[in-house]
This record gives C-alpha cells, structure tokens and sequence, in this order.
C-alpha cells in the first residue's frame, strides 16, 4: 500500500527546509514548541494519544491531504478534556465584584466540595471558600441590568438588586 503525504496549511513540513531553521539557530532545536514536528508538538502539549488518534482519522489515501491545524487542535482538546481537573481563575485586573447580600457573613468559615472534573469524580475534589463577596470577570458583568437573574456555577441563581 501506498500512503500519502499529509501536509498542513501554510505550514512547511520539509526536512531540509526545517532544517535551516535549526542550523541557523532561529529555534532550539528539532522539539522546539515552533517546529511542526512530533517532538515539537508533544512539547506544546499534544496528548500521544491524540496525535495517534487523529492520523488514525484520516485513514488511507493516495491523494495528498491538506489539513488546518484547528481540527489537530480540537483533537487534542477532546483527548485531555477526559482527564484534566477544572480550575476557576478571575484576572487579577479586570474584575468585578459582586456583593451577595444573603451569602455567609464575614469571618463566617463556609465551604463547599467541588469536582475537579463534573463527568469524573474519580479525579477528587477540592474545597472551595464561600463569602459575601465573589470576584467575577469585567467581560461577564458588562450589560448586567438590575432585576436580572445570572448563575454562578456551584453557587446558584444570583438576583441582581444593584449595580
């Protein structure tokens, strides 16, 4: 059998022009997260798996394929989305914050398990600390109106009386 090459949009694949890169310094080395080669990849953080998974996926071809990178991506993402544990993370700069005037009182010590994953609890738990105050992302309150209802996850429905 004979199979074809497999090439990515405005991407180069060629060894010797590859090449060129490594021997002018302008990356690493072959596992250079840049380079569009298997160690660079995985060195960006390509699941094995998903990279298997996704040449099995294009199957056995004479023609040359042109792929786009997003659908190596998405593979990948479906890959790790099974194992990875779920964080929350608020910007340092571009918060809001949201005062719950029904929340736990200040000094108040109440705390709630959370999974770090919602379809695995076999990846544990974590606490998480409630209060009167919750620190949410500027992009998600522009355009909240008083008399709206929002939902925070692992919290509820959130009336808003004031903004």
């Amino acid at each position: 059998h004979a199979f074809a090459r497999m090439s990515f949009m405005f991407t180069v694949l060629s060894k010797r022009k590859l090449t060129w890169f490594v021997e002018q310094g302008l990356v690493t080395g072959w596992d250079d997260a840049r380079m569009p080669t298997v160690r660079g990849v995985v060195r960006r953080g390509v699941n094995v798996p998903a990279l298997r998974k996704f040449i099995y996926s294009q199957g056995a071809s004479r023609r040359i394929v042109n792929m786009e990178w997003n659908k190596f991506w998405a593979e990948n993402k479906r890959e790790i989305d099974k194992c990875a544990k779920r964080f929350m993370a608020i910007d340092k700069k571009q918060h809001a914050t949201l005062t719950v005037t029904n929340g736990p009182a200040e000094g108040d010590n109440s705390y709630m398990a959370a999974d770090y994953h919602p379809k695995d609890p076999s990846l544990g738990s974590r606490v998480i600390k409630l209060g009167k105050e919750i620190l949410l992302e500027t992009v998600d309150v522009e355009g909240i109106t008083v008399g709206e209802d929002i939902v925070l996850l692992r919290w509820g429905v959130v009336k808003i009386t004031k903004v």
